[in-house]
C-alpha cells in the first residue's frame, strides 16, 4: 500500500474500535429511559451504537483499496452496496489484492449471504433489506447518489443491520445539506434521522466534520513525504463543428421539449444529457430516455434494457 492509504486504513481502524460511539456523540445517557442529545434535547434512551464515517478520495486515489485493507486487518462480515455497473469492478480488486477474502452476491439470481463481503445493489436492498442478516459491516459505495431522504433506496440503506458503517464518496457533499444528512443519516449518527433540516454552520458540527471525514490535504500528504500534484491549467478553445440533418432534427427536438416546458429546471439537465449522447453517438440517442429517469427512480439499468431500447 501507499504510505497515505496505510495512514487512513489506520485511522479507519481506530474509529472501528473507538470505545465512543460516532451515533452517540451528541448524546449523553441520564436516566435508563432517558437520554440528552445537544441538537435534539431529550429523548428516549437508544442503545444501538455505530462507528464509522466518510471516505473521502478523489478518483483514482484508491479508496476500494483502502476499504479492502480494512477489511483484511478488522475481520468481519461486510456487506457492501454499489451501483451495479461498480459491482464486478469491486470483485476484481477483491481478486487482485484481497484474494484470501470469499465473495458472494445477493442480487439478480444469486440470494447468498455466506461470505467475508455479500455485494447487493441498491435497486436490490430496497427490496431485501429485511431479508439480511446482521453484517459486522456495512459499505455505502457511491453514497452521494443516496439524495433524497424518503426515497425507497435511502429508506433500505438506513435499515441495513451493521454495527460499523462507512460511506465511500469521491464528492460526498455538495450544497445542498438534505442530501448530506442522508448520508449521516446512514451512518446512524443521531440526532440526523428525524428528517429535520438540522445542518447549518453552527461549531456544534466541527467536531463531528474532524472525526466522520476520512480525506487528505496538502498539509498531511507533505507530512508524509508526498508532493501533491498540481492541477494542470488547460486553455479552453471553441470550435464550431457543423451537425448533419439528423443531428440538427435531435438537438431541434431537444431544445423544442425544453422550452415547452412548464419546469424549465427539472428538464434542463436530462436535456443537456441528451444532447451529450446526441452529438457523440446518434445511434444511441434512444438511451437517453434514461436520463430522463427522476433521482427517486430506480437509476439501474440492466444489459437488456440497453439492448431493447437500441432495438
Amino acid at each position: 500500500m501507499k504510505k497515505y492509504q496505510s495512514w487512513l486504513v489506520q485511522k479507519m481502524i481506530e474509529e472501528e474500535n473507538s470505545g465512543t460511539s460516532l451515533s452517540h456523540m451528541f448524546t449523553k445517557s441520564l436516566t435508563d429511559d432517558l437520554q440528552y442529545n445537544m441538537i435534539a434535547g431529550f429523548q428516549e434512551r437508544e442503545d444501538t451504537k455505530s462507528n464509522g464515517g466518510i471516505l473521502a478520495l478523489n478518483v483514482g486515489w484508491g479508496k476500494t483499496i483502502i476499504i479492502l485493507e480494512l477489511l483484511l486487518r478488522q475481520g468481519g462480515s461486510t456487506l457492501v452496496c454499489a451501483p451495479l455497473t461498480l459491482i464486478d469492478q469491486w470483485k476484481a480488486e477483491v481478486q487482485k489484492f484481497a484474494p484470501s477474502l470469499t465473495t458472494c452476491e445477493y442480487y439478480g439470481r444469486q440470494r447468498k449471504q455466506q461470505a467475508d463481503v455479500v455485494f447487493t445493489t441498491y435497486g436490490t436492498l430496497r427490496q431485501v433489506v429485511s431479508e439480511l442478516k446482521t453484517f459486522d459491516r456495512v459499505v455505502f459505495d457511491e453514497s452521494h447518489q443516496i439524495k433524497n431522504p424518503s426515497s425507497q433506496r435511502a429508506m433500505a440503506c438506513f435499515e441495513v443491520k451493521a454495527t460499523k458503517r462507512w460511506c465511500v464518496s469521491a464528492t460526498p457533499y455538495n450544497d445542498n445539506n438534505q442530501q448530506f444528512q442522508t448520508q449521516l443519516r446512514m451512518l446512524h449518527i443521531k440526532p440526523f434521522e428525524m428528517n429535520l433540516p438540522l445542518l447549518n454552520n453552527s461549531p456544534i458540527f466541527l467536531k463531528m466534520f474532524k472525526r466522520i471525514i476520512f480525506s487528505l490535504d496538502e498539509k498531511k500528504l507533505r507530512r508524509m513525504g508526498i508532493t501533491p500534484i498540481k492541477k494542470k491549467v488547460k486553455q479552453t478553445k471553441i470550435v464550431s463543428i457543423g451537425a448533419d440533418v439528423n443531428l440538427t432534427m435531435l438537438l431541434n427536438e431537444i431544445g423544442h421539449n425544453v422550452e415547452g416546458s412548464s419546469s424549465f429546471i427539472s428538464v434542463l439537465k436530462p436535456a443537456a444529457v441528451r444532447s451529450q449522447i446526441a452529438c457523440k453517438d446518434p445511434s444511441l440517442f434512444s438511451l437517453s430516455a434514461f436520463s430522463k429517469r427522476s433521482e427517486n427512480s430506480d437509476q439501474e439499468v440492466t444489459k437488456d434494457q440497453l439492448i431493447k431500447s437500441l432495438d
